[in-house]
């Protein structure tokens, strides 16, 4: 619905006739998981907000707070997919002209940076807090037993949770916390909440795998250990992506291994084996021409240059970046 048709639910609910709070919390918080799976961070952050002042001991609050910064800091993930503009985001512009024309790569755009503070706000950093306060207030176990129930009496507002599902809430929060601290600079840490998730071994699910060996290698390329992040980048080690849900790419085994085998081909060019990094992303782009990331096309023209393969670098500008040819077809005419 319009945003115009979701404030005044607070006003009625603060009416003499309206029902008792925890009603009311319960309508304002499925609202806003609603609105969170609409893509809407902004207004169910707000509800969740005043849900979490009266139920601030239920870690399922705090989870979904956080999610609301995650998606209004990264909405998806389809840039790492997408060919759309594909000249734009190669290039950004040129200098010279005539023969002496060049053009002047560019990276895709960076996601926002994070806003500094913990006040609450749709920021990465106030996410990092509700993870932790959210991972404070999980249960510990002192038996093996899966007859246990959580979130159930005052002050809960989840759906109450037997052993499995806390499991699999742990596992949520573990993932976007190794997520946010990398993306605010806690990279060591980030990759401690990684190892702790592939220390679960064949339990957890194939998406969460993929994910913890993407920041488990991404904190150790940010502390210079290359050889040690090189080893979380199997593409062999990909054998399902179960768990990974609506919406989540990627969303096949053959796309998630070549995403880990694209990454493998950034370690080793990080390394400078350019032999062993054309050698894997090379195949990237030969098998996808028309549907690649920019990511790989980059790589590639950055890997051919390295390498001294000249023509391959111009051969890829002429297929892919066709502002090329429009600059030439601006140039005056001298003759």
């Amino acid at each position: 619905p319009p945003r115009s048709t979701l404030f005044p639910y607070t006003t009625l609910f603060r009416s003499k006739e309206s029902t008792s709070w925890l009603t009311q919390s319960q309508v304002l918080y499925n609202i806003s998981l609603s609105l969170l799976h609409a893509k809407r961070p902004h207004i169910a952050f707000e509800l969740l907000l005043e849900v979490v002042s009266s139920h601030y001991l239920d870690p399922h609050v705090w989870f979904h707070l956080a999610e609301c910064c995650i998606q209004h800091h990264q909405p998806d993930n389809d840039k790492h997919f997408s060919v759309a503009d594909r000249a734009a985001e190669i290039s950004n512009g040129g200098v010279g002209a005539g023969l002496s024309h060049k053009i002047i790569a560019g990276n895709p755009a960076d996601p926002v940076s994070p806003s500094p503070g913990t006040t609450p706000s749709l920021t990465l950093d106030f996410a990092y807090v509700c993870l932790k306060n959210a991972e404070s207030l999980l249960p510990k176990f002192e038996s093996e037993s899966d007859d246990w129930g959580f979130c159930t009496g005052v002050g809960y507002i989840g759906n109450p949770m037997n052993r499995k599902e806390v499991d699999q809430l742990t596992i949520a929060i573990l993932s976007a916390k190794s997520y946010v601290a990398l993306s605010v600079g806690d990279f060591i840490l980030a990759g401690e909440y990684a190892e702790d998730l592939l220390a679960r071994g064949s339990s957890l699910p194939g998406a969460y795998s993929l994910l913890a060996h993407l920041y488990a290698a991404e904190s150790l390329i940010l502390q210079d250990r290359l050889s040690d992040a090189i080893k979380h980048l199997d593409p062999e080690s990909i054998l399902d992506l179960e768990g990974g849900g609506g919406g989540w790419s990627p969303n096949d085994v053959a796309e998630g291994r070549a995403m880990i085998q694209y990454n493998l081909a950034v370690g080793f060019a990080l390394r400078e084996e350019w032999e062993k990094a054309g050698s894997l992303v090379v195949p990237l782009y030969n098998n996808n021409k028309h549907g690649m990331s920019v990511q790989v096309l980059l790589l590639n023209l950055y890997i051919s240059l390295r390498r001294g393969d000249v023509e391959r670098a111009r051969r890829l500008v002429r297929e892919h970046c066709p502002v090329l040819e429009k600059t030439r077809d601006h140039q005056p005419n001298t003759g």
